[in-house]
């Protein structure tokens, strides 16, 4: 897309959304002071990340409950290519595909970001977007999130295989796509070790094939 970036690599760190989850607020506070230095020096106007956590943290958690601001505008990834598209910066080519989306909870119930995603997919040609019966803010959780992958997997697992086996299986789709690296990880593993017969990918993945194709 001929974008000008920069990655603040093995400085980038986490943005603290298990400590601000799990009430550990006063190291919330060093992590976002540390973050946000790193941040600064880079000179940057927008701060883009693949992470539906990440976004939910940087634009309503530090606001909430720490009374932070970040310096710069946040842009979850669909976001920034929904508005790559309509410059014509980028131009997906056609992918013959049937493809259902998972709306990740920090992205969805959280921010309210239900339109993006999908115009992403809709501006792909060819591609046919199938939504489940539970989507937006009905849309199930997928299990991982708010640390509960780490505490207890089978649980996580488990809400997982719902969502998987009730809502995506009937659907008979190409694959199933989603913006969140918890919600990618948890529901591709539980797919895997269950035997489920569902190929799931990040949105960016299916981005990156159509311009590529």
């Amino acid at each position: 897309a001929k974008v000008n970036f920069t990655t603040l690599g093995e400085k980038e760190g986490c943005c603290g959304y298990l400590l601000l989850k799990t009430g550990l607020w006063n190291k919330a506070r060093n992590n976002v002071s540390m973050l946000l230095e790193r941040v600064k020096v880079t000179n940057a106007e927008i701060l883009v990340t693949p992470c539906a956590g990440c976004y939910y943290t940087f634009t309503e958690l530090y606001p909430q409950i720490l009374d932070v601001r970040m310096p710069l505008e946040v842009l979850h990834t669909s976001q920034f290519v929904e508005q790559l598209i309509k410059e014509g910066t980028i131009e997906p080519k056609k992918l013959n595909l049937k493809v259902t989306y998972h709306d990740p909870c920090s992205l969805g119930h959280h921010c309210s970001v239900y339109e993006s995603p999908r115009n992403v997919l809709k501006a792909i040609p060819r591609l046919e977007l199938v939504e489940m019966p539970l989507s937006r803010s009905q849309a199930r959780c997928c299990g991982a999130g708010g640390g509960l992958w780490s505490y207890n997997t089978e649980v996580s697992m488990n809400s997982a295989s719902t969502r998987l086996t009730k809502d995506v299986v009937p659907l008979n789709v190409d694959l199933m796509t989603t913006c969140c690296p918890a919600c990618h990880m948890n529901l591709r593993y539980t797919a895997i070790k269950r035997l489920i017969p569902v190929k799931i990918c990040d949105i960016m993945e299916v981005v990156e094939r159509s311009v590529l194709s």
